[in-house]
């Protein structure tokens, strides 16, 4: 598994589990449990990575799975989409050949980008096709892990 950027909690580190317990008063295990997040695997097979975007599109944090890795997100499942919610989602990442899952909080409702989601003319507002906002994304995206993924194996993310 690669990582780049910022601002995803990695839950599984220490400092970001601590941040976690001392902003909300309970471990990820406990709100994951209490708020009843759903697990899904089978709605992400194929899936290759994961991207949170800010709000001006900039991508502010990837994972790219790796060979061997199994991804797990929780979450609400809003609309047929893992990650959607109006509160938390968890991607959980065993990496190939070692025992600890990776685990990133996805916190303030985030909310899962879908082919035909007019939001994403919100980054791109001289554009007039979906088609190309996505292409420049996943442009970017190939650019920075050094792949060649295509959309359909790439999770868009946004916080709202």
């Amino acid at each position: 598994m690669k990582v780049i950027g910022r601002l995803i909690d990695e839950t599984s580190e220490e400092v970001g589990r601590k941040y976690f317990v001392d902003m909300y008063n309970m471990t990820p295990e406990v709100y994951i449990d209490r708020y009843e997040l759903d697990e899904f695997t089978t709605e992400i097979e194929g899936v290759k990575a994961f991207v949170h975007l800010e709000y001006d599109g900039e991508i502010a944090h990837a994972i790219l799975l790796e060979d061997g890795d199994k991804a797990v997100v929780k979450g609400g499942g809003c609309n047929g989409q893992p990650f959607n919610t109006d509160g938390m989602a968890f991607l959980e990442v065993a990496e190939k050949n070692k025992m600890l899952k990776r685990q990133f909080c996805y916190d303030n409702s985030p909310y899962q980008l879908t082919e035909d989601d007019d939001e994403w003319f919100e980054f791109f507002i001289d554009y007039e096709d979906i088609g190309h906002i996505q292409q420049h994304f996943v442009e970017d995206i190939n650019t920075l892990f050094g792949t060649n993924l295509n959309f359909d194996e790439i999770i868009f993310v946004r916080m709202l």
